[in-house]
């Protein structure tokens, strides 16, 4: 019984000695990767410094169909049809403004926009008819037009 003991207790020292090197080797090695790793984010956050440095420092300019006013929610050119009996198409300056939906005959115009609809969120946009000779047209259905 006595040497079943031995045999144990040596088995589990030799155990012991086995992993206490092996997380030596191991912590020297997570160590190693750990700091490899941190030179590596150095490196590569030098070089996004570098590349940010690059990057021209302009004053920023809106895209088209924004507005620098904080009012305008959107505007640009669009093409009217005009309701008379030749029905024609004139390029008008629109602005979303306001939740209204307003227009002018140039963008640069001093004259008042004329206001086409009070409350756009009582409208609804759908596709035109394919009857209609332009290509992306949509209609804007409004509560007292059917």
């Amino acid at each position: 019984m006595w040497s079943f003991v031995k045999e144990c207790s040596t088995f589990f020292v030799r155990g012991h000695v086995f992993f206490d090197e092996w997380t030596a080797v191991e912590s020297g090695a997570i160590a190693d990767t750990s700091s490899l790793l941190a030179n590596k984010s150095k490196s590569v956050k030098r070089k996004m410094q570098d590349r940010h440095a690059l990057v021209p420092k302009v004053v920023f300019l809106h895209p088209t169909g924004i507005s620098p006013e904080d009012d305008v929610v959107m505007e640009g050119y669009l093409f009217k049809r005009a309701t008379n009996a030749f029905k024609t198409w004139h390029r008008r300056w629109f602005q979303i403004k306001d939740n209204k939906l307003v227009y002018s005959h140039r963008s640069d115009a001093m004259e008042m926009p004329t206001i086409m609809e009070s409350d756009l969120k009582l409208c609804l946009v759908r596709p035109a008819p394919t009857t209609f000779e332009r290509t992306c047209c949509f209609e804007l259905v409004t509560p007292t037009k059917y």
